[in-house]
């Protein structure tokens, strides 16, 4: 093995912190992201009473969010480069939307559930950007390619 490839093959990134703070923060937002997307179908169809066709587009609108906020981020991260202030406003605003799903009963609106989905999507949005930056920022250059899709 000669030192052009030595590392390629070894996964030793994990022993970084800065790698390593990325894949809990990528893996505790995706997690609070997928329990949501299991999750609400089924209270918007058995609680609130909605259609099964509705109860599966009320996720639409936190994608929506994810998105528009995913690219916001992004921007903000490469031209302004504060990811540890961004990081937190993710971690907080995924708080205050997990907080407002939590508060959801019978008497929940539609509208409600729609408008929490969006919160909580502009925070899970807001840390995928940061989180794949971080990553291959302090990555050796020839595992960006493997911290990247780790994360």
């Amino acid at each position: 093995m000669t030192n052009e490839t030595a590392g390629i093959g070894e996964m030793n990134f994990f022993k970084d912190r800065a790698i390593y703070v990325s894949f809990m923060i990528a893996f505790f937002s995706q997690a609070i992201m997928f329990s949501t997307v299991l999750y609400l179908p089924y209270f918007v169809q058995g609680v609130i009473g909605s259609s099964a066709t509705t109860s599966g587009a009320v996720i639409t609108p936190m994608m929506l969010g994810l998105l528009l906020s995913s690219n916001i981020t992004g921007r903000l991260v490469s031209r302004v480069g504060k990811a540890k202030i961004l990081s937190a406003a993710a971690f907080l605003i995924m708080g205050v939307g997990a907080l407002l799903l939590s508060t959801m009963g019978v008497k929940t609106s539609y509208a409600s559930a729609i408008l929490f989905m969006v919160i909580l999507g502009f925070g899970v949005g807001m840390s995928m950007p940061i989180t794949n930056v971080n990553a291959q920022n302090v990555a050796p250059r020839e595992q960006i390619g493997s911290v990247t899709s780790t994360v």
